[in-house]
């Protein structure tokens, strides 16, 4: 009797040891499917501006980045390999710089690299779907192959369509390429007559038939931002419109009608709930997404395809600011670009840079 209670109490220790044992591992389980771990917190992006190139003083030194220098850049474009060109030399715009991915800043095309190109007068610039490069000189459309490689495309004083050089312009203040080739063109007369001609890669100029039903004129005479254009990715064209304060988009078929915009004034919103005040660019990306200088205000905005405004960059008044887009100044941002990577470029006009937006 004495040897059996022995072992009977041996067998209860193991056993209590064994179910303590069970009894903590199922316990831990448990707790870990009751208490998952918390999730990683989600990444928020928003939109960041910095200096692309450009010291800040007004100059002409072709160097990297911030070491390079601008007298009032103006107008954009980007190439297909992410190469960014502005026409730069104040109001009369000598040069083309071109910027490569890098930063690198060097003299591409204009008066002093060779005598292909007007020495005043480059209002406008634009590539075509196969990297040809464009620029206008009032009523003139020179198309650049590369350095030195410049020649006179289409046009002419007047108004006439045609081929090439048969073909007549008034003035146009900027041109735009699409994803089919085509170059279009707002073109106007200078007594409130505003037409938009098309441009095919053969040099045929037409001028498009417009349906318009909007209510809204474009005839006010507005000499400084002559009608900045854009092209999407489905073909519809975008363009300013009532003084630069609303703008228009013109379907395929040369429907318009209103997209954003209508009173001058500084507010985000939908369609004419937005208030825009000195349009001065519009680009597109490839997702239909429209990007809108202002000088009015300093900013650059963005519209959605369904005609939704935001600021992305900019507070309203003029400076010189890198951060975060909310907190960012820039001073007379006169145009910009999109690559294809949806990154934004912006010529800040008088600081002298070339400012550099992305989403991330």
């Amino acid at each position: 009797m004495i040897r059996l209670v022995k072992f009977a109490a041996w067998q209860i220790i193991i056993a209590g040891i064994i179910i303590f044992q069970f009894s903590c591992k199922k316990s831990g389980t448990d707790s870990q499917n009751t208490n998952p771990p918390p999730p990683n917190p989600p990444v928020t992006k928003k939109w960041v501006v910095s200096t692309f190139a450009g010291s800040g003083q007004p100059g002409s030194t072709d160097a990297k980045g911030t070491q390079a220098e601008f007298y009032k850049p103006k107008r954009t474009a980007t190439d297909s390999k992410g190469n960014i060109y502005v026409t730069d030399g104040d109001n009369f715009q000598l040069v083309i710089r071109k910027i490569d991915s890098s930063g690198n800043v060097s003299t591409y095309e204009g008066s002093t690299v060779s005598s292909g190109l007007p020495w005043v007068g480059l209002l406008s610039i634009a590539f075509d779907n196969q990297d040809n490069l464009y620029a206008i000189n009032d009523y003139t459309i020179y198309k650049i192959i590369g350095p030195h490689n410049v020649s006179v495309f289409a046009g002419g004083r007047g108004y006439v369509d045609g081929h090439g050089t048969d073909a007549k312009f008034n003035f146009i203040g900027y041109l735009a390429g699409s994803p089919s080739g085509n170059i279009y063109l707002a073109d106007y007369d200078l007594t409130n007559q505003h037409r938009i001609r098309m441009m095919t890669p053969d040099a045929d100029v037409s001028t498009i038939n417009l349906t318009d039903n909007t209510g809204y004129d474009d005839s006010v005479h507005n000499f400084l931002y002559i009608f900045p254009i854009t092209v999407d990715q489905s073909g519809n064209l975008y363009i300013t419109s009532n003084g630069s304060n609303l703008i228009k988009k013109i379907d395929p078929q040369g429907i318009a009608t209103v997209f954003a915009g209508q009173d001058p004034g500084f507010k985000d919103g939908k369609g004419t709930a937005a208030q825009f005040q000195g349009i001065t660019g519009l680009a597109a990306d490839n997702s239909g997404n429209i990007f809108v200088t202002e000088v009015g205000n300093n900013a650059i905005r963005k519209i959605t395809p369904d005609g939704t405004v935001t600021t992305i960059a900019g507070t309203g008044d003029g400076g010189y600011l890198d951060g975060d887009g909310s907190a960012a100044k820039f001073d007379y941002p006169f145009h910009l670009s999109v690559t294809k990577n949806g990154v934004v470029y912006v010529a800040d006009y008088n600081n002298n840079r070339i400012r550099k937006i992305e989403y991330k």
